[in-house]
């Protein structure tokens, strides 16, 4: 998906009452238990679209 600007990327939305419950020790708890944690898929860098921002316009 692409946008014209960052500001026309639709707002994110907040995140549950239950994730934001979760304290450091419980996160790093779920992720040494997830598998794929932190795994890049084979590929990624080679098909991901680098990030262009206009250049500034000189006055």
């Amino acid at each position: 998906m692409r946008f014209d600007s960052l500001d026309a990327m639709l707002p994110v939305e907040p995140f549950s009452s239950a994730y934001n419950a979760l304290s450091d020790e419980e996160a790093a708890s779920r992720a040494a238990a997830d598998p794929d944690a932190g795994v890049i898929p084979v590929g990624f860098w080679e098909t991901v679209a680098p990030v262009a921002f206009p250049s500034a316009k000189k006055p």
